[in-house]
């Protein structure tokens, strides 16, 4: 009975990098406190091989940038936040709080990373720029937005990043371009498990999304893992598709 009713068991979650922080660290906390004989197993992932685990059952539940998803998958919003301007400690605009204009970096060197790690991720990068009115000057590559940080706190240049990823040597300013939308999203597969029958996204506070009602007992009703009383949660989409890539966003 606790077996089907998932309260005993083992719950494998993959993670990007950017997910260890609010409100994950809250929810695994208060799931642990619900659910004190389900084991939590967290194994740091790339948004690609997040994907193929849980396809191939490696894991149960992934929070990734989900850019390329693969079929028989579920996936709802589970965080989203806006590129900030990465910046080198010693740049002549590290020292300003105002949001900065783009295009007066036009000709800056930048730190990109492979497209291959997350093409929609990366398009949105490229778009935002030439939305500002230029195509960024490329010089150096990473495969983790950590790397692009630890190469921008070098001083080889500058890059676009999501505010929650945020390095001490690097400095992060708000843009007063338009941006896109940075999602993370949590995904689990297409079927009905016990151990993550109540796994949802939190609601989403940065767009509209559809809604649905549905029996819950929340272990926190600011969080996403939820055992059994009435809430409303983003109802998860169906994705299709195959995925791309071996490189790493995180």
């Amino acid at each position: 009975m606790q077996a089907e009713a998932g309260l005993v068991g083992t719950l494998r979650i993959g993670v990007v990098t950017a997910a260890l922080s609010e409100p994950l660290l809250g929810v695994l906390a208060a799931f642990q406190r619900d659910r004190p004989q389900v084991q939590l197993r967290v194994v740091e992932v790339d948004t690609p091989h997040g994907q193929r685990a849980l396809r191939q059952h490696e894991i149960d539940v992934a929070v990734i940038r989900l850019s390329a998803p693969g079929g028989g998958l579920l996936a709802g919003p589970w965080r989203h936040d806006r590129f900030v301007l990465a910046l080198p400690e010693h740049h002549p605009a590290a020292n300003s709080t105002q949001p900065v204009d783009l295009k007066r970096f036009a000709e800056e060197p930048w730190v990109w990373l492979h497209r291959d790690a997350s093409p929609d991720y990366h398009d949105q990068l490229m778009a935002t720029c030439r939305r500002a009115g230029f195509t960024p000057d490329v010089r150096h590559l990473a495969n983790t937005i950590t790397t692009q940080l630890t190469m921008v706190a070098s001083g080889l240049g500058i890059t676009l990043v999501p505010s929650d990823a945020a390095q001490v040597g690097a400095v992060c300013r708000p843009l007063a371009n338009e941006s896109d939308l940075v999602e993370l999203s949590l995904v689990t597969r297409d079927a009905e498990e016990p151990l993550v029958r109540g796994v949802r996204p939190p609601r989403s506070r940065a767009r509209s999304v559809a809604v649905y009602h549905r029996e819950f007992a929340i272990a926190d009703p600011r969080m996403g893992f939820v055992l059994e009383a009435t809430a409303s949660w983003p109802r998860p989409r169906r994705v299709s598709g195959e995925d791309h890539g071996s490189a790493t966003v995180r």
